[in-house]
């Protein structure tokens, strides 16, 4: 129950005081940090069994550090310094948001049936800026100028709930702990999806971890396109700065509670990392979001004006091409921007590992 300094926290890892973790030091400065969100008790009247428990269990350094790390960085949203060498991108702009897991869920937990770990979600808002050139084939007097994707993706939280524990060991494929996992939910328009994509803006600016609601998803600028009209026996026409908004939003999977089983084997053994939910989602989710059932495409109300009788036909026939060239030009650079960044965060979209540090069945004392 108590609440440390990061510096004592990193100095007790450090005992031969290298230095080594200096540098992690200084960038937490004074943070405090509840000890209860790296390792929790699902009761505190456990008693001696905790006691009994924490002399079985070894912990490395590491997964301390990690533990520190994702109890400082909840509920925080900050800026991120990532850069790929992906062909077609100019620039990108990576905003991370995260939120609490639920109370009493540490890194570690020791407990009963019941007790329950949680991550929490994260939303990443990618702001990403292609090539012009990537866009072609929206007739011969349009001009491409700029290409901007304005991107939300709202990964849902991971949970381990301890289900049963076994402590009769008849024969090594007995059960020693069951766990059932699911991701958490995400916000109740998206059901039980374990992610979801937005393509646009938020009304109210970038929303906090697990509180995208797609009823308040914006258009955002998108391609600005100039108009050259050839004009016989005349100068060309030329209008510039003609912004095409859009808006799209997918939910990516469907959350399943999974049942991850040790067995005292395995225990045993020591193979006590499991990995539990699904992978290889994001290519068809982003396929979906810049598909054309899923786009919706319209010229910024501020550039109406700007789009003469002789201009119309011409946007028309953009608009009406748009679709087509956006799902066969930019799904494969948008889809590998997410897949770097996810990458670099060490992120995946609706899974999770779970460990099993330690199995300790009370013997059964006679009192009086």
């Amino acid at each position: 129950d108590q609440t440390v300094s990061a510096a004592d926290l990193i100095a007790a890892l450090d005992e031969q005081n290298s230095s080594s973790l200096s540098a992690l030091e200084a960038a937490l400065g004074g943070t405090n940090i509840a000890m209860s969100g790296l390792i929790s008790g699902a009761d505190t009247a456990l008693g001696l069994t905790v006691a009994n428990q924490l002399t079985e269990i070894n912990l490395t350094a590491f997964d301390v550090l990690a533990a520190t790390l994702t109890t400082v960085l909840e509920d925080r949203t900050m800026g991120l310094d990532l850069s790929f060498g992906l062909g077609g991108l100019v620039s990108l702009d990576t905003t991370l948001s995260t939120n609490s897991a639920p109370a009493h869920s540490g890194w570690i937990a020791l407990g009963e049936t019941g007790t329950q770990l949680s991550r929490s979600a994260v939303t990443i808002q990618s702001d990403i800026e292609l090539d012009a050139s990537t866009l072609s084939g929206l007739g011969a007097s349009v001009e491409v100028a700029e290409i901007h994707i304005p991107l939300y993706t709202e990964i849902a939280g991971a949970t381990a709930t301890l289900d049963e524990i076994g402590c009769q060991r008849s024969t090594p494929n007995a059960l020693a702990a069951r766990f059932l996992t699911a991701p958490t939910p995400l916000n109740p328009a998206n059901g039980t999806a374990v992610a979801a994509l937005y393509l646009g803006q938020f009304t109210s600016g970038m929303p906090d971890a697990g509180t995208a609601d797609p009823s308040a998803l914006d258009f955002a600028d998108f391609v600005d396109i100039n108009l050259v009209i050839s004009v016989p026996l005349a100068a060309d026409i030329r209008i510039d700065g003609i912004t095409i908004q859009a808006r799209s939003h997918v939910t990516v999977g469907t959350s399943q509670t999974e049942t991850i089983t040790f067995t005292h084997r395995d225990v045993a053994d020591g193979d006590t990392v499991r990995s539990f939910g699904s992978a290889e989602m994001l290519t068809t989710a982003v396929t979906s979001l810049l598909s054309s059932e899923n786009t919706e495409i319209r010229i910024s109300p501020d550039d109406t004006s700007l789009i003469s009788t002789l201009a119309a036909p011409i946007v028309a026939d953009a608009l009406a091409a748009l679709p087509a060239e956006v799902a066969a030009a930019l799904v494969a650079p948008v889809d590998a921007v997410l897949d770097e960044t996810l990458s670099t965060l060490g992120l995946e979209l609706g899974s999770g590992e779970l460990t099993l540090t330690g199995h300790h069945c009370e013997l059964i004392r006679l009192v009086r």
